[in-house]
């Protein structure tokens, strides 16, 4: 056998599936066989009449062998790898992933920001400027960043660093900061600074020389708006603003820099303030603190014009409506027609300059701060429960629109229009005072604004102005708030206003019947609300109740049913309609419970409030009533209770439904107090006197004693230790 054949022979047996100890026996035996002896695949014993053959059919049987051969570490594969055509490297070649463009892009990014500083050539520049259009491009902000920084930092930035070139990766900034604020989710995956974080970049970029002017840094001021912040002392917020416009006074003094303050700079700090001032309370020291720092960002614009006299730093209306704005919502009508007074001084002054004009909506800012200020002192009325109705803010308001409608009338101020939206101002500031006397003004008024109306479209009357009259004249006369519903209705079938009867408008119809004195109080409050459910609009859970206090008032069993049916028809709002905010509470069954108690329908009663505790057990516990400090609920138990003791002497079921009662309260999470335990006792007595005295037991008088004690023990009894023992001891005096 040839050496060249063994070799081969031993190259095909360790690339096959072979076992390699059988291998090297098969292969020493082979080697030591003749050839014409050799054995083939399909004959072990007799050898094949060609050599050449026997010789294929060797290399077949070897190769087909279904054993793998183990990897052994001591063992090196002699194996030559397996050759490949021309076509199998193209192949391979082709899956090599390549780079995509912006890869390649931030690859040359990174070998930038690796030069040393100062090393950048002619060449590197303009590449790394196109570079920084491109990331701009693909909104990558925080690489364009990366090259604003390292540019900055060489020596010949100030001239080959572009205010172009800043101010585009800050716009870019500015408007992806402002739709991530507005989206209200901050994306990990794509981070982008805060206010603050760019602040410090462009005031380092300017500290090393590179020439910038104002709007790259009120586009920075611009993101302090959007800022979100929960509280006004945020470090991206309105302060940052103000320091901003504090640098760029600064650097005003230097007679190189091209950064000089404008109009828009202290216009965009108070829109800071502004937006911020959204997240708190008008009735807050926050938002009067930002009241004065937008004042004082006012004064500081108008000091600095009377200094300079540059027409740039005029302040304008837009900046004072602003301002008054602030003033107008905390309810400040004086400051607010002081700064109404100071804009109109300057725009006689500056030869009626159109961007002084004041507007109508800076008109009807004036008329809201007085709104706002009645609105408010009637919010102080139902808190104080004072009984002085101060119309002044109502007088005042319909004075500011005399001096509106002469001013008008006049054209002394060019676009100023005395529209219905002013009206409907004075008419809900004289419709929250609830006089007679404030009413006919308002009546006055409303004549009048429908008399002009005729000449003028822009006055005609709107839905706020007949809903003010309606909210108005329901105080004191509900059917005349009525007749002004209907007129209202007629009005928009005809087309020349729009008709929206709200929850509060039906609420201030029914609540004007409640309380007034007339007969038909409950049937009155009834059909409103009735009408309104035809007409597919809401009546909220106040108002039912209202009508169903009204029915109870009444006292007599047909109205107390029509008060039921009334729970009955909520409960079906509840269930079909799917409004939860109908769920009837204790303050909606208490009247119909002690309607049917007190006139002797105690199982009814009784009946009434056991489906209360039981469907609406979330509803049932925990109210109070503010005036004698005692739940609500026991006092509702009471009243069964109370009703069972009038019956103790006709119905012989009197004593043990009373004691089944008492003894149900702390399964209802209700605390008995000795009012509870007393009328049992006396219902007991009762009974015991009448004709059924001798059918009168008590059976369950030592486990209301264990009550008794129990409830006296946690403090909810309300009695003091005479009155607990007193009762505990008649208590066991009736014990059989």
């Amino acid at each position: 056998m040839r050496p060249g054949i063994a070799a081969i022979l031993r190259t095909s047996l360790s690339r096959q599936n072979v076992n390699y100890q059988q291998r090297q026996r098969l292969f020493q035996e082979f080697s030591r066989l003749p050839e014409m002896q050799r054995p083939g695949p399909e004959s072990n014993q007799s050898p094949p009449t060609h050599s050449s053959i026997q010789k294929r059919q060797f290399w077949w049987w070897f190769s087909s062998s279904d054993e793998k051969e183990p990897s052994k570490p001591d063992s090196p594969d002699v194996a030559m790898p397996p050759r490949r055509n021309q076509n199998e490297n193209k192949i391979q070649s082709s899956q090599k992933p390549k780079k995509t463009k912006v890869e390649k892009q931030d690859d040359e990014v990174k070998r930038i920001l690796d030069i040393p500083i100062g090393a950048l050539d002619d060449e590197s520049w303009p590449r790394a400027s196109t570079l920084l259009e491109q990331k701009v491009a693909q909104d990558n902000i925080i690489a364009a960043f990366w090259l604003l920084d390292r540019l900055s930092h060489e020596p010949d930035a100030n001239i080959r660093l572009t205010q172009d070139m800043v101010y585009s990766v800050v716009k870019r900034w500015s408007s992806s900061y402002a739709s991530q604020q507005k989206k209200g989710a901050y994306q990990k995956n794509n981070k982008i600074h805060h206010p603050l974080t760019v602040w410090r970049k462009v005031d380092a970029y300017i500290s090393r020389g590179v020439s910038l002017t104002p709007r790259t840094l009120h586009r920075v001021m611009d993101s302090t708006a959007y800022a979100n912040a929960k509280n006004l002392n945020s470090k991206n917020g309105p302060l940052l603003a103000e320091t901003i416009v504090q640098r760029i006074k600064d650097l005003s003094t230097d007679r190189n820099s091209r950064i000089q303050p404008t109009r828009y700079t202290f216009t965009a700090a108070v829109t800071a303030w502004e937006t911020a001032a959204m997240n708190v309370s008008t009735r807050s020291a926050e938002y009067d603190k930002a009241a004065k720092r937008a004042l004082g960002l006012l004064n500081q614009l108008k000091s600095i014009y009377e200094s300079v006299g540059d027409r740039e730093l005029r302040p304008n209306s837009d900046i004072y409506m602003k301002v008054m704005r602030f003033f107008a919502h905390k309810g400040d009508g004086e400051k607010v027609e002081e700064l109404m007074e100071d804009l109109y001084g300057m725009y006689l002054a500056h030869d009626k300059d159109p961007s002084l004009l004041p507007t109508t909506d800076l008109f009807s800012l004036v008329l809201f701060a007085f709104l706002v200020a009645d609105d408010r002192s009637f919010f102080a009325r139902l808190v104080r429960v004072e009984s002085s109705n101060d119309p002044g803010a109502a007088q005042r308001a319909t004075q500011i629109l005399d001096q509106l409608i002469d001013l008008e009338a006049r054209e002394v101020l060019p676009g100023l229009e005395v529209t219905a939206r002013i009206y409907n101002t004075a008419l809900i500031c004289w419709s929250r005072v609830g006089t007679k006397e404030a009413l006919n003004q308002m009546q006055a008024l409303s004549d009048r604004m429908l008399e002009l109306s005729k000449s003028d479209p822009r006055k005609k009357p709107t839905g706020s102005t007949y809903g003010a009259l309606v909210t108005g004249w329901s105080q004191v006369d509900p059917a005349r708030a009525e007749q002004i519903v209907w007129t209202w209705k007629k009005e928009a079938i005809r087309g020349n206003c729009t008709i929206r009867i709200d929850t509060k408008l039906i609420d201030a119809l029914v609540g004007g019947w409640y309380n007034s004195k007339v007969p038909d109080t409950a049937s009155m409050c009834d059909r409103i609300v009735q009408n309104a459910l035809e007409e597919g609009s809401k009546v909220n859970l106040s108002t039912f109740n209202m009508v169903i206090n009204a029915w109870c008032r009444e006292k007599s069993i047909a109205s107390v049913d029509r008060a039921e049916t009334l729970l009955r028809q909520m409960q079906e709002l509840v269930d079909k309609k799917n409004n939860p905010d109908l769920k009837p509470t204790i303050f909606t069954y208490a009247p119909i419970i002690f309607g049917y108690a007190n006139p002797g329908r105690p199982a009814r009663a009784e009946a009434l409030l056991r489906e209360f505790f039981e469907r609406y057990p979330e509803n049932g516990r925990g109210y109070t009533h503010s005036s004698r400090k005692s739940r609500l609920d026991t006092r509702v138990f009471n009243g069964v209770l109370k009703s069972w003791k009038a019956k103790a002497a006709k119905d012989v079921e009197a004593v043990e439904r009373s004691e089944n009662l008492l003894l149900d309260m702390p399964r209802f999470e209700v605390h008995p107090d000795i009012t509870s335990f007393d009328l049992v006792l006396q219902c007991k007595e009762r009974q015991k006197k009448s004709s059924l005295g001798k059918q009168a037991t008590l059976s369950r008088s030592h486990e209301i004693i264990l009550l008794l004690d129990t409830v006296y023990k946690e403090g909810n009894l309300g009695c003091t230790l005479e009155q607990y023992l007193t009762q505990r001891q008649a208590f066991v005096l009736f014990n059989p």
